[in-house]
């Protein structure tokens, strides 16, 4: 994954702080970048602009203190609202699902939320990076991909909006989850 990216990628890294383990690192990106290419590209560039991330002596250098006080980059922002522009309605309202509902969905939750001539295309956010799936007891799973991606598509909600959204998704999670106890805390957050 991740790891084997920066890697290869890097050959080597280290922190300057031997106290501090690379896997916090690896974990931080990975959150950030949901795993995907594009986004880790992106991530390691703004840090190494942002002398988080360097070379010196040979070897690639992180400092986790400089990490942990950063901001991510605008510029990946920028990038994703311009692909959000490119969704239609329907894939912009499921993807403000994902992002508040913040667990993976089944698949026929995500279905009985939009009729069949709904325009909601799962392959084609999966493609474009704004969604993961992943697969549990023979069954599909989708989710936001990463917290960047859940954090523009958040600040694109209005607080009026954002409850609307909570008020549709509920009865839907219910009705087909209601005897899945691991949706027990998520309709008690989502309450």
């Amino acid at each position: 994954g991740v790891k084997e990216l920066i890697e290869k990628t890097f050959f080597k890294i280290e922190t300057i702080d031997e106290q501090k383990d690379l896997s916090d690192f690896i974990t931080w990106l990975y959150n950030h970048s949901g795993g995907t290419p594009f986004f880790i590209v992106e991530i390691l560039d703004s840090l190494y602009q942002k002398g988080v991330l360097y070379y010196d002596l040979d070897t690639w250098k992180l400092n986790i203190e400089l990490l942990k006080r950063i901001k991510i980059s605008e510029k990946i922002e920028e990038i994703l609202l311009l692909r959000l522009k490119g969704l239609n309605s329907e894939e912009i309202h499921l993807l403000k699902i994902l992002s508040l509902v913040k667990y993976p969905l089944e698949q026929k939750i995500i279905t009985n939320l939009y009729s069949y001539t709904a325009n909601v295309n799962l392959e084609v956010l999966k493609s474009l990076g704004f969604i993961r799936e992943d697969y549990a007891n023979g069954r599909r799973y989708f989710s936001i991909a990463n917290q960047i991606i859940s954090m523009v598509i958040e600040q694109k909600i209005k607080d009026e909006g954002h409850r609307a959204i909570i008020k549709e998704i509920i009865p839907v999670i219910e009705e087909n989850s209601r005897y899945d106890t691991a949706f027990y805390p998520i309709l008690a957050d989502l309450y």
